[in-house]
This record gives C-alpha cells, sequence and structure tokens, in this order.
C-alpha cells in the first residue's frame, strides 16, 4: 500500500478509535468493538489502496463508530450471542467477517452518499442478535445493489409517521423486510 494510503487508512481508522469518537464507545463494548476495528484496519492495510478507497473506508469506519456510540447511548447492549466470538477453525468472528465486508463494500463504493448506510448497517447488526451471520452478508449484499436513492426512500419508510403517505405507499411498507430498516 502507498505510504498516503497507509496513513489515511491508518488515521482515521486509528483516530475513530482511540480518537474522541472512540473514546465515547464506552466502557461495556469499547474494546471489543476497538480490537474488531484493530483487525480490519491491519487486514485492510495489507492491501494496496488508492487515496480515495481510503477515505472512503475511514468514512464508513467512521460513521460505524459514530453509529455505535448512540446506539449505546441509548442504551443499546452489544450483541451477547457468538457474534464476537472467533471460530476455532477460520479464528474469524462473524464481526470480523461482516465488518471486513462492510468496509470492502465502502472501498468500492463510488456513490459515496451511500457510505453512511454502510456505517450504520454494520454497527446496527452489531446490536441485533436477531440478524444472523447469513442474514447479515444477505443485507449488505442488498445495500450494495441498492442506489442512494433507493436507501434514502427506504430511509423515509422508516420515520414514515413524520410524513403523511397515501394508503398505495403504506401497503408497500408492509411488504418491505422489516430487518432491513432496523438497520439502516
Amino acid at each position: 500500500m502507498s505510504e498516503s494510503a497507509n496513513t489515511v487508512v491508518g488515521a482515521v481508522i486509528g483516530g475513530c478509535i482511540a480518537g474522541p469518537i472512540g473514546a465515547g464507545v464506552g466502557a461495556v463494548g469499547g474494546k471489543l468493538v476497538e480490537d474488531l476495528f484493530t483487525r480490519a484496519g491491519m487486514e485492510i492495510d495489507k492491501r494496496y489502496l488508492s487515496h480515495r478507497e481510503s477515505a472512503r473506508i475511514g468514512i464508513a469506519a467512521a460513521y460505524a463508530i459514530t453509529r455505535i456510540d448512540i446506539n449505546q447511548k441509548s442504551n443499546l447492549q452489544l450483541r451477547t450471542d457468538n457474534f464476537f466470538i472467533k471460530d476455532k477453525i477460520t479464528e474469524r468472528s462473524v464481526a470480523d467477517e461482516i465488518l471486513e465486508g462492510t468496509l470492502l463494500a465502502a472501498k468500492n463504493e463510488y456513490e459515496e452518499k451511500k457510505l453512511k448506510y454502510y456505517g450504520n448497517l454494520v454497527a446496527n447488526i452489531a446490536f441485533h442478535s436477531d440478524i444472523d451471520h447469513y442474514h447479515s452478508n444477505y443485507l449488505l449484499r442488498i445495500g450494495e445493489r441498492l442506489s442512494y436513492r433507493q436507501l434514502c426512500i427506504l430511509d423515509l419508510f422508516k420515520f414514515k409517521s413524520h410524513y403523511q403517505l397515501s394508503q398505495n405507499v403504506s401497503f408497500l411498507f408492509k411488504e418491505i423486510h422489516n430487518s432491513l430498516l432496523n438497520i439502516l
């Protein structure tokens, strides 16, 4: 990796973990989250990244750390299932896999306004034990396929109570999978 790309990735991810945002992650999940992002940063650090790709990864990581902080301040609890526990064969946790997949999706995302949604996705999955390993990967793939505008429409449905929607639109809302709305 080029020195400038290495610096950007290290500064942004490291700054998110150890800096003011990371400091707010909280004592309960702070070390767990810090270790997760450190492992992902080390894995991604081994790859060649352009300056823009490094920036995208850093932005998505910053959004994820911010959402984790918001979730913890809202008294949500990190998952207590096997999400953060390393598999004996692969020596990786599901959280490692989902974070790496999310950051790699962010790296390749040319619609950079979607980076907020990638950060929210990985952060919110960490608090929802009802979303298993396979469903997490599925949601990531859906997020990659949707345009920024489509994600905004889904976000509109999430906050439908703030808007007066027609009966047709309300009916469509019932057809949209709730777990996707909960992680935006």
